[in-house]
């Protein structure tokens, strides 16, 4: 008997601290009014725990996280500039509504050029400057597209190329500020 009373007690308390617990992660706080389950009633006497009726309900939604959906692309850097026959590598971000960053494992990115005379893009971003030098405005095109609940969404974005001369020997390389320190 006495064992059966103390396996009921720890079940008990078990369960208390599993409704405690889901309560938390619920957002629900404790009453502090009131007195702490399994502690002795005021005025008992008797170093035997009281436990109060505990009458509560909780009820736990699972549900799927909705995908963001993608709603602007932002093309870093937006307007390169270039040594003529150097290479560099275009980057999109793509963000929802909200302005949070779409992870880039829910988007694909494919790169063309719309102006050949500003050099040559890869499908991953990886760019090669023309020999002509001059300002190519939106010579670059990303298409971001993401599957959305079946659906394929797609948003484009542009970017500029400016070509400058090739670098020679004569040209600067290094700048130093003296003193370095103040």
């Amino acid at each position: 008997m006495l064992f059966e009373n103390r396996n009921r007690r720890l079940w008990r308390s078990f369960l208390v601290s599993i409704f405690s617990f889901v309560l938390l992660a619920a957002g629900c706080t404790p009453d502090d009014t009131q007195q702490p389950i399994g502690t002795p009633s005021p005025g008992s006497g008797t170093n035997v725990p009281a436990f109060e009726q505990v009458v509560a309900f909780a009820s736990v939604t699972v549900g799927v996280v909705r995908q963001r959906r993608l709603s602007r692309v932002v093309v870093i850097p937006s307007h390169m500039v270039l040594p003529a026959g150097e290479t560099a590598v275009f980057s999109a971000v793509g963000y929802d509504s909200q302005g949070a960053a779409v992870p880039p494992q829910e988007v694909e990115s494919r790169w063309r050029m719309l102006d050949p005379q500003a050099g040559a893009v890869t499908r991953t971003g990886v760019f090669r400057s023309g020999f002509r030098r001059g300002v190519y405005n939106q010579a670059v095109m990303v298409t971001v597209s993401q599957e959305v609940d079946g659906r394929l969404v797609e948003i484009q974005a542009l970017a500029s190329v400016s070509i400058i001369r090739p670098l020679s020997e004569q040209d600067i390389s290094r700048v130093q500020v003296l003193p370095s320190e103040l």
